[in-house]
């Protein structure tokens, strides 16, 4: 049953019970005073009829004392709806409208002994003449200044008690009806007091469950007009409130969800109550099953878990360093663990804030081992430079042919000093370019007869034979020209550096599915597998006497990397030592 419903009953209900009590009180009351008043109604009647009889008695006695009396006092009884009867001092009845001939006024009848002390007299007993309860009523009369006896009234009590049955039945009738008219009003009363509290209550559990527009229509004019009023601001606040609360808590989740960090928090029993993304996907957990948890069931980190149980138990921040293995090697996170705190400053909890640094130590290695790198490649050609200047400075007669031969030298080392800065530069240009948002239609066959044409003398300077084979249509990929240059024109060059004289470099484009490829194969020297996955690498070199010999700066292939990155294309190489190598490049097709 509803609250509603049930304050109804309970205010109705104790209502009806007032209401009844009421009317029986007031009915019981009303009855007996009713009931008295008839009786001394009946009373008055009956004396009223004894004074009557005693005038007729006394005349009827006057012109006949025995015939005329009987006679008046037959003929009076019905009209009066009285029993009559006059009665001598002694006790003789004189008349009766009972017709009786027996001794009913026996001077020792109660009602006869307080008429003849009193005057007249009252009594209620029960009655030879009538064979019933009557009530009584005596008065002393005389004629002639001589008394003659006594008058008597009576009436029969179930006379008496019928007529004071039907007064009680009206009166139980009447309340009745007056107790169904309130009770009828306080139903209506009842139900427009307890309708509005039934509307606010449905409203309130409409609130409750997430409906924060429910509003209370009250069409009324008192107190429960006001109320309503009260509870619709109470909700438009409300409704106000849980929205900048529910904003605040979406902006914060947003914020949590595009962060590059991980975020846990937990409470002061150390369970899970918040945990981003990020955090799940470092942990490899599931963030939803994680929430309750604590926080040593929820990850196995033993570092996280101990630096947030550090910081909630010493309210203190906790920075340390760990190291997560998972199915791709090893990751290295950095974490800091804060307390937080509520608006009274209790401390309720802690959070951890870890971010993985795997990437940027990693950079940071490949940065110091390529200024490193690069410092070395160019002091070899620097030092070689100075080193021949010098010997020329310092001998001024030193044999022409000498000269020349260091002059010669020196100028190798400067054009190789210069390949290398311009590879730098073109590396860094790569690294800081972007991937363009569209690319043009390229014809592949173009390229590759392009780079053909550009090292063809150097090809035949090295004794190597350059040639492509490619088909009669068109192989469009998406892609830059200029930067696919670079791309084949490196694989080219790498592969005529490193291949014998007498060997072969050939190349090929052809579509492959969805693809377009381009492969560079040569006959050369190969590639030992172990070096295979460096040879990308800035100033990697498998032979680094034979790479400066034959003008290598160990950046080609690196180049050769950033560039497909640019295009989106990838770049995969097969090879063995001693049988060749075959670099080959997918692009997307167009």
């Amino acid at each position: 049953m509803r609250s509603g419903a049930r304050f109804f009953w309970q205010l109705y209900a104790g209502y009806v019970l007032l209401v009844v009590v009421f009317a029986a009180v007031v009915g019981a009351s009303l009855s007996h005073t009713i009931t008295d008043h008839s009786l001394q109604e009946i009373r008055n009647q009956l004396r009223a009829k004894a004074i009557l009889l005693s005038v007729t008695a006394e005349q009827a006695l006057d012109d006949d004392p025995a015939g005329a009396l009987q006679r008046t006092i037959q003929q009076l009884s019905p009209q009066v709806d009285t029993e009559l009867a006059v009665i001598t001092e002694s006790g003789k009845v004189l008349a009766s409208s009972t017709r009786r001939t027996e001794q009913i006024g026996q001077p020792d009848q109660p009602e006869i002994q307080q008429a003849r002390e009193q005057g007249e007299g009252y009594a209620q007993r029960f009655s030879p003449e009538l064979g019933k309860e009557a009530l009584y009523h005596a008065r002393k009369i005389e004629s002639n200044n001589k008394k003659i006896g006594y008058v008597r009234t009576a009436l029969p009590t179930d006379v008496i008690e019928e007529y004071l049955g039907r007064v009680r039945r009206l009166v139980f009738l009447a309340a009745l009806f007056a107790a169904l008219v309130a009770l009828g009003l306080g139903l209506l009363v009842a139900r427009r007091v307890t309708a509005p509290l039934s509307k606010m209550t449905e409203a309130a559990r409409s609130i409750a469950d997430g409906d924060f527009a429910r509003r209370v229509a009250i069409d009324s004019s008192n107190e429960i007009r006001d109320l309503a009023n009260a509870f619709n601001t109470m909700a438009e606040q409300l409704n106000m409130r849980i929205d900048t609360i529910t904003k605040e808590r979406r902006m914060l989740q947003t914020i949590l969800s595009g962060m590059v960090e991980g975020v846990v928090a937990i409470d002061h029993d150390e369970r899970v109550v918040h945990m981003n993304g990020v955090a799940a996907g470092l942990l490899e957990v599931d963030a939803s099953r994680s929430i309750g948890a604590r926080i040593w069931e929820a990850t196995r980190v033993n570092e996280i878990a101990k630096a947030l149980t550090s910081s909630l138990s010493g309210g203190r921040e906790v920075r340390t360093q760990a190291r997560l293995l998972r199915n791709g090697g090893e990751a290295l996170v950095e974490i800091n663990a804060a307390p937080l705190h509520d608006g009274d400053q209790e401390l309720v909890g802690a959070v951890v804030v870890f971010h993985d640094v795997t990437e940027v130590r990693r950079l940071e290695l490949v940065r110091r081992e390529f200024v490193t790198n690069a410092s070395h490649e160019l002091k070899t050609p620097i030092t070689a430079i100075r080193g021949f200047l010098e010997t020329l400075a310092a001998n001024p007669e030193m044999p022409p042919e000498t000269r020349h031969r260091f002059i010669t030298r020196a100028a190798g080392q400067g054009s190789r000093l210069s390949t290398l800065v311009t590879d730098l530069l073109r590396l860094s240009q790569l690294e800081s370019k972007e991937r363009p948002d569209s690319f043009e239609a390229v014809d592949l066959r173009e390229v590759v007869r392009g780079s053909v044409r550009d090292l063809g003398t150097f090809a035949s300077e090295k004794g190597v034979d350059l040639r492509y084979e490619l088909g009669d249509q068109p192989v469009l990929a998406r892609s830059d020209a200029p930067t696919l240059s670079l791309i084949i024109d490196n694989l080219v060059d790498n592969a005529i550096k490193y291949t014998r004289t007498g060997g072969k470099v050939v190349l090929r484009a052809f579509p492959n599915n969805n693809f377009a490829l381009i492969e560079v194969q040569d006959n050369g020297i190969g590639i030992d597998p172990v070096h295979q996955a460096r040879i990308f690498e800035r100033f990697y070199r498998i032979d680094k006497a034979r790479s400066r010999e034959l003008g290598g700066t160990g950046l080609g292939l690196a180049i050769v990397k950033h560039a497909c990155g640019v295009l989106g294309a990838e770049i995969r190489v097969q090879s063995m030592p001693g049988r060749g190598s075959t670099f080959r490049v997918r692009l997307p097709a167009h």
